[in-house]
């Protein structure tokens, strides 16, 4: 559900980007099941694109496997929207030196740890909205699943979205 980032790209650009790259990793760590690592470690440079448009991410995973994942359209879109955010040219250059998830500067690399950090903000300030939303609610069965949800995302980690993407799979392959 976007609709809580969407309710905090605000008032300055530097809170814009905040949330737009908030959204960004969890679309992103969704749209490929990346491992956190998997994600801080590679660029943009390991995206190939096709004459027809398609994007296939070839990463090296676990164990020295590499393995190619395909980008859908919406995290295409996602990925174009963020790349011009960090002053970028939306579509990856050939071996473009874009870290997947960029520090400060677009080729710096982020730590995991910081990576964790901004989903961690980022599903407290969802579970917070959800919980705002249970008080507002006089409806005692949708109360009780705005309540599920938050506690949900209070739980919510990297390897939560890991597992979300086989969902995403095979809701976006048929």
């Amino acid at each position: 559900d976007e609709t809580f980032i969407a309710q905090r790209a605000a008032t300055t650009p530097s809170e814009e980007f905040k949330w737009i790259r908030a959204r960004y990793i969890l679309t992103l760590l969704v749209g490929t099941g990346l491992r956190l690592s998997e994600a801080a470690d590679h660029t943009y440079g390991a995206i190939t694109i096709s004459s027809n448009d398609k994007w296939v991410l070839n990463i090296i995973g676990k164990g020295d496997k590499p393995r190619s994942i395909e980008v859908f359209e919406d995290l295409k879109a996602v990925m174009k929207e963020f790349r011009m955010a960090m002053g970028c040219h939306p579509t990856p250059l050939f071996k473009d030196t874009m870290s997947l998830i960029p520090g400060a500067k677009p080729t710096k690399q982020i730590s995991s740890r910081r990576i964790i950090q901004i989903m961690r903000e980022t599903f407290d300030h969802a579970s917070k909205i959800k919980q705002q939303m249970a008080a507002n609610c006089s409806h005692q069965d949708t109360k009780g699943m705005l309540l599920r949800d938050a506690s949900i995302l209070e739980k919510a980690s990297a390897h939560w979205l890991r597992h979300a993407h086989a969902t995403y799979f095979l809701k976006m392959s048929n």
